[in-house]
């Protein structure tokens, strides 16, 4: 039996940047019209214990397929990693304290220049590692 151990993107101490480009805390309702009033997606996401999620907003590259799910507990966020693992790798993740994850997966074809906008955020990619 096999099981998939999340490693978390890891966010380097006091980055400007990313302390004054996140999103206000809002809720997924709020996401959805911020996406389509500005159309820019979110690169990263937190969410916290008062179920509102914040963002880090970017303009992708054309063409790039992307999802966002934000506040998921681990068997619902495996299940959707699982749809995505073949085409859509995993580029962001974050696991609040009460174990609700949220993620962005980018197209496996825009995974670097996705790296290379969260490292200017000081944002390192997310991961999974199989265990068997």
């Amino acid at each position: 039996m096999s099981y998939i151990i999340y490693i978390p993107s890891a966010l380097s101490e006091g980055h400007v940047l990313r302390d004054h480009c996140f999103t206000r805390w809002i809720s997924p309702t709020r996401l959805k019209e911020t996406v389509n009033a500005l159309g820019l997606l979110p690169i990263y996401a937190e969410h916290n214990d008062e179920h509102q999620s914040r963002y880090i907003l970017w303009r992708p590259p054309e063409g790039m397929s992307y999802e966002a799910r934000s506040s998921r507990k681990e068997p619902a966020f495996t299940g959707i990693d699982q749809a995505n693992i073949e085409n859509q790798p995993i580029i962001s993740l974050h696991i609040n304290g009460q174990g609700f994850y949220s993620g962005v997966w980018v197209s496996r074809k825009h995974y670097d220049v996705a790296v290379s906008v969260m490292a200017a955020y000081g944002i390192s990619p997310a991961s999974r590692v199989v265990q068997r």
